[in-house]
Order: C-alpha cells, then structure tokens, then sequence
C-alpha cells in the first residue's frame, strides 16, 4: 500500500515526554479542520489509485431502478491482490488475470484499483453475470469493486407422482446465488449470503501475495457506510501509527483518516484516529482496541511484525458514539510500514444496531468485546 506519510506526527497529540497519547479519551486529537489529507503527499498519491468506472453494459437509470427495487439483494464487493502492504523487495511479476462471476443476476464494475495503463485493463463485457480483467503485480496491487443486484425469481418445476404430473412454483431468494471469484494464483467460490459479512485477508504460501476481500449488504435507505484502505506501522521513534483513505460505500475517496495505536497504562492496546473529509474538514473521531493473532504472548519483536484485528468505533466530535469499524492489519518485516484493510457503518438506528450506553462510554473495551463485539455473521 502506501507508506507511513506521518513521520512528524501530523496532527497527533503528544505527551510532555514525547510519546504518542494512549490516555485521553480520543489519543489527544481535536474536531479542528486540518490540511487535506493531513498535508500527506503520499495519501493524495494513493487516492489517485482509486479510480471509479462506468460500466457501459448497464446505464444508471437500470442500476437505479435496480438499487430500489425491493425485490432485489444489493450488495458491494472490493477485492485487492498482489503484495499488501507495498514491497519493494519483489522482483518476479505475478499474473492476476481472473474474472468474477455470479450465478444469477447482474454485476456492475464501479472502481478499479491501482490498475497501470497499458499493462492492466477490464476485457469488454459480453453478458451481465461475469467480469474479467488481466492484471499483473510486482512490488504493489491491483484490485476491483463491484455492485451486484440479486433479483427474487420465481421457477417452475414440474414433476411427475404416479404417473401424474405435479407443478410446482420454486421461489429464488435474493441471497440464493454464489459468486466465484477466479485467479490464477487465488480462487474461491462463496454464497452470496456470505457478503454481509465479508472481511477477509488471505495469505498466499509464497509468502509475497496476498488477497484482500471485503463486502456488505447495500441497503435500500442506506446509512453511510465503507472501506478502509491504508497502513499500520511504526515511525522512526518507534511509535505505532496508521492512516489511510476513507473509502465510501461504493469505493470513492471520501476522506482520510490518520490516528496512533500502542499499549495503555492499564495494559490495553488501543488506537485513536480522526477522519476529515477530502477538503480536511473534521467528520469523525476513531477509538478501540487492537490485538495481533494468534499469539498474545510473542516475544516484542514478533508481536510487532504479526497479523491481526482491530475493532473500534466512530464518534461525533462531541464524544457520541454513532458508529463502528472493524479489519485486519499487517505489517511486513521489510518495511517500517504495513497495512490496514477494513469496513466502518454509521448507524441510522443505534438500538437495532446494537449499540447502546454499555459501548458509548470512555472506557475501555475488554478482551470480550475484542473477540465478539465484531464477528462474520452479519451484525456489522
């Protein structure tokens, strides 16, 4: 991905001894405007790699009707392969070209990421179930985003009991489909319904290439919603720090996001962020916890370089809770920095959501929280 731009500590709060803020309630950061994009080059590089499509096949006028059609499952994927996070010591060149198909329905290509011209580029549509690209990686990653429409449809089968024939209608749901997304060196076939819940980062065996999947369900009166696109890494002084680009729920830059991470007084590790918007107006700030996978127990050097999760949630400037986020995070033994993939939702209504007063205070979240506030069972 893109590397750690935040060396001067950007907008973050420090202590009288120098250290990044682990104590106050959100790390030290203020609701004041910033510099857009924190005045990081490199997060205004990474955004031109978001790069949105129209996709000829279908107009907007059909995806609309579409979207608002409450017989139809709508849903969002984003896919990201090759070397996350970016690695400058990769020479040989993987081959990604693959396709995305769908059972039933109709896929729409809404954003291309990091594809180079000449080298990577979709190969033109012949029906509304599949979409293809070629696509070859080094040192960074390509990847797609999609929107895809599950019609209800109804069938009608007929069968034959003593000698008598039997009809009989068969009711397709808007979840009942799969989807195969195809590579060479990465392949998967899920059902539909596993969307929801999508958040994913797959390590490939030769320890180079990875792939990155994430989805959820669109709604119908949708509340704001996305992705997290960025890094998770270590200053030079040491110090845990992230940023990224605040992907929306079709995978537009909306914004940025920049915060620290590291362990609490009390032991709890924890991480605070702020996003702005592309203009560097304050939008949200990020507080929660992290924890690397599967050892708890590694020795600092090997903590510092491992896998793991991060949860947390989105509040308004005046400290209300209106929102969550979750995803993985890496670093990379090569670089001082890794990567940070995941989903954030504001809430339209908190209650059935799940978060009420026991989750809005300042305090921190315990292990419990960390291992069921956030799951793959749809509830984000």
């Amino acid at each position: 991905m893109l590397a750690v731009g935040c060396s001067d500590n950007g907008s973050q709060s420090l202590t009288s001894d120098g250290n990044l803020n682990l104590e106050d309630a959100f790390g030290g950061y203020t609701s004041s405007s910033e510099v857009p994009a924190f005045g990081d080059d490199e997060l205004v590089a990474a955004a031109y790699g978001e790069e949105e499509v129209e996709d000829d096949l279908i107009s907007r006028s059909q995806q609309e009707a579409l979207a608002n059609s409450h017989l139809c499952g709508f849903y969002h994927f984003r896919a990201v392969w090759g070397s996350i996070p970016y690695n400058s010591t990769v020479t040989e060149v993987t081959d990604w070209s693959g396709s995305l198909t769908i059972s039933r329905g109709t896929v729409v290509v809404r954003h291309i990421v990091r594809f180079e011209p000449g080298q990577d580029y979709l190969l033109p549509r012949e029906n509304r179930q599949t979409i293809e690209w070629v696509s070859s990686t080094t040192v960074h990653n390509d990847g797609i985003g999609v929107d895809i429409y599950i019609p209800r449809e109804y069938r009608i089968d007929t069968t034959f009991v003593d000698d008598e024939e039997v009809i009989d209608t068969v009711v397709l749901d808007c979840d009942d489909a799969t989807l195969t997304f195809e590579t060479g060196p990465y392949s998967r076939t899920f059902s539909v319904r596993e969307l929801i819940g999508l958040d994913t980062v797959i390590y490939l065996e030769d320890s180079v290439n990875a792939v990155a999947l994430h989805g959820f369900r669109l709604d119908y009166r949708p509340c704001p919603r996305g992705f997290m696109s960025g890094t998770w890494g270590y200053d030079p002084d040491g110090q845990g720090v992230f940023s990224g680009l605040w992907l929306g729920r079709q995978g537009a830059v909306i914004g940025h996001y920049q915060g620290h991470f590291g362990i609490a007084d009390d032991g709890t590790r924890v991480f605070f962020g702020k996003v702005i918007s592309r203009n560097g107006n304050f939008e949200y700030f990020l507080r929660g916890i992290w924890g690397p996978r599967p050892n708890y127990h590694a020795n600092p050097n090997a903590l510092n370089r491992a896998p793991g999760k991060y949860v947390g949630g989105i509040f308004t400037a005046d400290g209300a809770r209106v929102g969550a986020i979750q995803g993985q995070y890496r670093t990379h033994p090569a670089h001082k920095s890794g990567f940070m993939q995941g989903r954030w939702k504001v809430l339209c209504n908190y209650d059935s959501e799940g978060i009420d007063d026991d989750d809005s205070g300042g305090g921190r979240w315990n292990d419990d929280y960390f291992d069921e506030g956030f799951d793959d069972s749809g509830n984000f």
